[in-house]
């Protein structure tokens, strides 16, 4: 079973430079997999993670409008995590990875769905984006910057969307 997954949007193509301090703290942790990094985290229960960086992509108009007007920018990198079980541990390595490389490269989190209503009343800043010209609030995803995420880590009903 599949676990979930997330992004972390930088504004910027990694350049040379962020992309040997990318592999650098990959190499921390994670192992190299056929070009992809895959964290191995047994003895947590978590199992492993996905990290893949790549160029962002967006075919809709309103989502990169959306997108523009919450974060200030159109994403040109996204670092894909995605969890390989859906436990409680894969949904906390998921989110600090995420939140360490938001840091890292002052990022912002897409949550990849919507989180819980309780989550807007965190601190930080958390956008909902919309996904289509009829998009409502239920159409859309969150992100949010490491400020949030560091607060939902810490709340009673912190988990990632699946």
């Amino acid at each position: 079973m599949a676990g979930p997954a997330a992004s972390v949007l930088l504004p910027d193509v990694l350049t040379a430079e962020g992309t040997v301090r990318l592999r650098r703290w990959l190499e921390g942790s994670f192992r190299s997999e056929g070009g992809d990094w895959w964290t191995p985290h047994a003895d947590t229960g978590a199992g492993m993670l996905l990290v893949e960086p790549e160029d962002y992509e967006s075919d809709e108009f309103e989502e990169a409008e959306s997108l523009i007007g919450a974060l200030g920018f159109l994403p040109a990198t996204e670092i894909v995590l995605a969890a390989a079980l859906h436990r409680p541990e894969s949904h906390r390595m998921l989110a600090t990875t995420a939140l360490e490389l938001a840091v890292l490269y002052d990022g912002f989190v897409d949550f990849d769905g919507l989180l819980p209503p309780v989550a807007a009343t965190l601190p930080g800043r958390l956008f909902t984006i919309a996904s289509g010209p009829l998009a409502t609030v239920d159409d859309g995803w969150h992100v949010g910057d490491a400020e949030f995420l560091r607060a939902w880590l810490r709340h009673p009903g912190f988990r990632m969307v699946k």
